[in-house]
């Protein structure tokens, strides 16, 4: 209060005026009556603020890594629609909808001005812009409208009773008018030269207006009398007329009024308060807290990620608010917090183990030194700084053993007091069997045991199991027991067994084909069933009813559901949750429903979205805890803390999905739902994919997607467990293909929906075109049958591979591809003339070879044949081809060489190696060489390998060519000793995803091939 202000309260007493001669009602005053009434609200905020460092819920930024777009004018209002999508204005005269994966521009116009709300009245529409208003019977029909002022700016939207309140406010701002649309016409309530507004109490509509004693709250819809207050207020929330929270003309703070009585509950917010309503958004300096004004002004929200927010929408369906301000969109889960602050007050890195003991307490170690304690007060940071915590802490009675790294297991009775009860050992997990034994995974082989009662008595040694018993497994990862008292372990190397009654073990060693099962962790669950998770995202579990030292592969089933089929990332704990096996993957929680797998239905399987989790670094093995205290599920990745309230989660609606998608030739867009056929041009066989959904959470769903020719077995791409919604083919035939996607349900099941799709042929590609082109390479072959006739077997098998040499410069699959190119592009003369021109003089260069009944050809024409060849491709498949050509001259061009020796190599090369490369730059590298007995070429690319390559030439029916290659050379080399040698291997084995491929040609010199009589 300004000094000015405080001697006119002193000079009057309870009340005064201000500039605008309006009277106000002194804060003091109210504090000093209603002083017991505002305590408790007051310190429970004081309570929150302090225990900010302790913890925060997760907050899903929405940017160019989470959803591709980033949003910079993100300061106005938002509201998620019924579908769940989020509308809001991106910039001005635009209007959005955020999706699921995707954002989508609804429309744009010109001085529409920034969105507000959207209603449906009536089976029609209404968008409420700050300067224009849009209706209609849907999206595509609206109709802008100007109501109340020309140029009017538009505020305070409400839906009332099937009707639609809101202000107008004229350009000058001088003049209010008080609007209502009943869904068909626009009706003036009101007109004031002091603000007029519209306000919800209980499901009436009241206008809000000031005057010089106060505020009024007049009823709309009834003859009920006007209540009159003897203050200022901004409204912010109703319970009723004598219950509501508001904020003061000068932002002095959150107050609630309730019966007469007026308390003071927030301190005055760093941001201005803009978006009234039942969430109230407060910021400190420090962070971002939201309230619950419905019930009595609880925190439901807190984070530091967010130092200030101005709009906020919220979606039941997923209890998450989205948050808007400083050119941010957010969106806060309230059922995931989050720990960040754990060491030192400034990070959470390093987590290894997480044990909740008897009392409650949540100890969590790290492995860059030392560990702290989480409970209901606060965190407490051990002052045991240099002890690097390793993985399997585990309670024991009201005490906590935790594995180092640096050996040595140590066993604490408090957060200060602690025994060393082994020097040696490094282990990864301890277990208490039911007759309390400790059991530690030891270092190298085996597994160590003591009995719990003479873990302190140092002169009483530990025993191992190890070969000796049979049990042949290193560093083993987990330990469980069965109901028979048998020990489990897994490790990388198998499954390893272990009857403490016999001192017996048994070992299944992993293999590919006979027992795929190895792995990190394994688990009993309450109705006794073994679960074991593999390296590869797989779960298995024990049906097996024999003795278990007996075990076979066949005892052993896996769970069937795509989401547990397998993705290269491994299971790193499993945990059981009430009727759910959780089971924690690198970057996904996966819920598995024990009671239907029980009851022997079809599994289900639900999921916390990785977008929820917002991981920024992988989860951490056999780091997951139920919480005694509140059932909640904690779970740890390696720089976050989290604690999940599942129960809550559980319970939330789920929305089955069904998507559509839209296909991007480049030239056109075709959308299609599942089942209706989509017919593409020959023109259109390389496109984009795009899927879309939409749900009421707006989260995304995990889903498998794959493309197969309908006369194929395998599929063109088989798709993995992803979220992403894009997919991109390339140059594919003609003909009928199923784009098939597997979604993965909320609910925790799955739906298969398949999109045909057909794509068709040129005119040429059927009878008359080809005829014309093929005619010169079909003459020539039958004058070679036929004269083979007159030479003998050698010569018949060489002629031969003439011809099958000449059909493979023409194999169809490479002739349709240039035409594909040609038809595609008729308007680019230029292209198609260049590939005809290198077409035309392959051919003319063939047809020589052919007349002169040979099958050898001098250098210079055989690299001539390289050379288109090169052309061709890059003109029609590898735009980003990269060609490297050195010391061409080494080899004379009159030096002869079997005829597509190095043409068919290259081709290869960039047929199967370079095409199948989907980042470019790709790269070939063709080198020549002379030595004193031979010449050399080295072809050389970073394509996807030897292997790889083999595969794609089968699928598609090539790779002919270099097995007529091999046959010509045994023959050669027959006569010959090593006249031409060919070696073919990968060329950077270490890169999984691109080894490339290097071929060495070696000829020798001084060979007269005409010896051979051909």
């Amino acid at each position: 209060m300004s000094t000015r202000r405080f001697k006119s309260f002193m000079d009057r007493g309870l009340y005064w005026k201000d500039n605008a001669g309006r009277l106000k009602v002194p804060l003091l005053y109210c504090f000093s009556r209603l002083f017991p009434y505002g305590v408790l609200l007051f310190s429970f905020h004081l309570s929150f603020s302090q225990s900010l460092p302790i913890w925060e819920h997760r907050v899903l930024p929405y940017n160019r890594y989470t959803i591709g777009q980033d949003f910079y004018e993100m300061n106005a209002p938002i509201e998620v629609d019924t579908d769940g999508a989020v509308l809001f204005s991106a910039e001005k005269d635009q209007l959005c909808a955020l999706h699921n994966l995707e954002v989508e521009e609804l429309f744009k116009g010109e001085n529409v001005g920034t969105f507000q709300r959207k209603y449906s009245v009536g089976g029609q529409l209404f968008y409420g812009f700050d300067r224009s208003l849009y209706t209609g019977g849907d999206r595509q029909s609206l109709q802008s409208t100007q109501v109340g002022f020309t140029g009017a700016h538009y505020t305070q939207f409400f839906l009332i009773n099937k009707k639609v309140y809101f202000t107008a406010i004229s350009p000058s701002g001088q003049q209010y008018k008080l609007i209502r649309w009943d869904g068909h016409h626009f009706h003036e309530e009101l007109k004031s030269s002091t603000p007029l507004y519209t306000v919800e109490v209980k499901g009436k509509a009241y206008l809000l207006s000031y005057h010089s004693t106060g505020t009024s709250l007049k009823p709309l819809e009834d003859k009920a009398p006007q209540r009159d207050y003897p203050f200022f207020f901004t409204a912010q929330y109703f319970n009723s007329l004598d219950d509501f929270y508001f904020t003061d003309e000068e932002h002095e703070g959150l107050f609630h009024y309730s019966y007469g009585k007026t308390s003071r509950l927030l301190p005055p917010s760093k941001t201005e308060v803009r978006n009234p309503g039942r969430y109230y958004l407060y910021t400190d300096g420090n962070g971002l807290t939201v309230y619950d004004l419905a019930q009595e002004g609880k925190p439901i929200g807190r984070t530091s990620e967010l130092k200030s927010a101005y709009y906020k929408a919220f979606s039941a369906e997923s209890q998450s608010l989205y948050l808007a301000g400083n050119g941010q969109l957010s969106r806060l889960f309230t059922f995931l917090r989050c720990y960040p602050r754990l060491y030192n007050g400034t990070n959470s890195d390093g987590l290894r183990t997480i044990v909740q003991t008897p009392e409650g307490k949540i100890w969590v170690g790290s492995a860059n030194g030392g560990f702290s304690t989480v409970d209901d007060k606060g965190t407490h940071e051990s002052s045991l700084r240099s002890l690097q915590i390793n993985y399997g802490g585990t309670v024991i009675g009201k005490k906590v053993l935790l594995n180092t790294y640096h050996k040595g297991l140590y066993l604490f009775e408090n957060e200060h007091k602690f025994v060393r009860v082994n020097d040696t050992l490094l282990s990864l997990h301890n277990y208490v069997s039911q007759k309390d034994i400790l059991y530690s995974c030891a270092q190298g082989y085996g597994i160590a045991y003591k009995a719990v009662q003479d873990l302190q008595d140092r002169r009483i040694p530990w025993k191992l199991i190890d070969h000796r018993q049979g049990l042949t497994l290193t560093q083993c990862q987990s330990i469980c027991e069965d109901p028979f008292g048998n020990l489990w372990t897994i490790s990388m190397q198998g499954v390893g067994i272990y009857a403490p009654e016999q001192d017996k073990a048994y070992t299944l060693h992993y293999d590919k084909d006979n027992f795929p099962i190895r792995g990190a962790c394994l688990f009993m669950d309450k109705e006794k069933t073994l679960w074991f998770g593999s390296e590869k995202g797989q779960l298995y579990f024990w049906k097996g009813k024999g003795n278990p030292l007996e075990a076979t592969a066949g005892d052993f089933a896996l769970l069937r559901h795509p989401l547990l089929l397998g993705n290269n990332r491994p299971i790193i704990f499993l945990h059981q949750w009430q009727d759910y096996l959780v089971v924690g993957v690198t970057n996904k929680i996966f819920l598995v429903d024990l009671k239907s797998f029980h009851q022997g239905q079809p599994a289900k399987v639900k999921y916390l979205p990785p977008l929820v989790m917002g991981l920024e670094t992988p989860l951490e093995r056999a780091c997951v805890l139920t919480d005694e205290r509140d059932n909640s599920l904690w779970f740890a990745s390696s720089n976050m803390l989290f604690q999940w309230d599942i129960a809550k989660w559980l319970t939330l609606p789920t929305f089955p999905v069904e998507p559509s998608i839209s296909i991007s030739t480049g030239k056109a867009e075709v959308k299609g739902r599942a089942d209706d056929p989509i017919v593409l041009e020959a023109n259109q066989n390389s496109f984009d994919i795009h899927l879309h959904y939409q749900s009421k959470d707006n989260l995304p769903r995990f889903l498998v997607a794959t493309l197969k020719d309908k006369n194929e077995k395998a599929p063109i791409e088989q798709g993995v467990l992803l979220s992403d919604t894009e997919y991109r083919f390339q140059n594919l035939s003609p003909g009928n293909y199923t784009f098939s996607v597997v979604m993965c349900q909320a609910d925790g099941s799955y739906t298969r929906y398949e999109f045909p799709l057909n794509i068709k042929k040129y005119f040429w590609q059927d009878t008359y075109f080809w005829l014309v082109v093929v005619l010169i390479p079909a003459a020539t072959g039958l004058y070679m049958i036929w004269n083979m006739r007159k030479i003998d077997r050698q010569d018949k098998e060489i002629m031969l591979l003439k011809l099958n040499s000449l059909n493979k410069q023409f194999r169809p699959h490479f002739m349709l591809n240039a035409l594909n190119s040609l038809g595609a592009e008729l308007y680019d003369k230029p292209h198609a003339e260049r590939i005809l021109s290198y077409i035309g003089e392959n051919i003319s260069i063939i047809h020589h070879f052919s007349q002169g009944q040979t099958t050898f050809i001098p250098f210079s024409q055989e690299w001539k044949l390289t050379e288109n060849t090169i052309a061709i491709q890059r003109e029609i498949f590898l735009p980003n081809l990269q060609v490297q050509v050195e010391n061409a001259g080494a080899i004379p061009d009159d030096f002869l060489l079997p005829m597509g020796l190095l043409q068919v190599i290259v081709e290869n090369s960039l047929l199967h190696g370079l095409r199948h490369r989907s980042t470019p730059p790709q790269i070939l590298r063709i080198a020549f060489w002379e030595r004193p007995v031979a010449y050399g070429i080295s072809i050389s690319d970073n394509g996807v390998g030897v292997t790889r390559s083999k595969e794609y030439a089968g699928l598609q029916r090539h790779g002919t060519g270099l097995k007529t290659l091999q046959r010509i050379l045994n023959i050669l080399n027959k006569h010959f000793d090593h006249a031409i040698t060919i070696t073919m291997e990968d060329k950077n084995p270490n890169d999984e995803q691109y080894p490339g491929t290097i071929t060495i040609i070696q000829l020798k010199k001084g060979i007269d091939y005409e010896k051979i009589n051909l």
